[in-house]
């Protein structure tokens, strides 16, 4: 049985890599984003590994065992690390440039609005 948090978990590492490889491959030389992710990846694995979240749930060592009492905040955690995986895979689609990105786009509007006191 594959266990909720190790599987997202093993998504989240996942999504960090396709962005890593998303943001190297573009067509901007962007060298501070890319360390960026890899700190983040690397304080990320850290975590997983303190928490036990990548073992499996016949682990005794898993993030599912020890929070086996605790359902609440079991379902929180895998509820947080879905979160974390959207927000990496949106990252991945604006890094590939499928999708737009937001924070440039709400600048530009708020550049041009009429309402801005200069």
């Amino acid at each position: 049985m594959e266990s909720p948090v190790s599987a997202r978990t093993l998504r989240c590492f996942e999504h960090f890599e396709d962005l890593h490889s998303a943001i190297l491959a573009g067509n901007q030389d962007d060298a501070e984003a890319a360390v960026k992710v890899v700190d983040a990846l690397a304080r990320f694995r850290i975590w997983a590994t303190n928490l036990g979240a990548h073992h499996p749930v016949s682990d005794l060592k898993s993030a599912d065992h020890r929070l086996r009492s605790a359902p609440a905040v079991l379902k929180h955690l895998t509820d947080v690390l879905d979160d974390l995986c959207d927000t990496l895979q949106d990252a991945v689609d604006i890094a590939n440039g499928s999708r737009p990105d937001q924070s440039t786009i709400d600048e530009a509007a708020s550049d041009d609005c009429m309402w801005t006191t200069r």
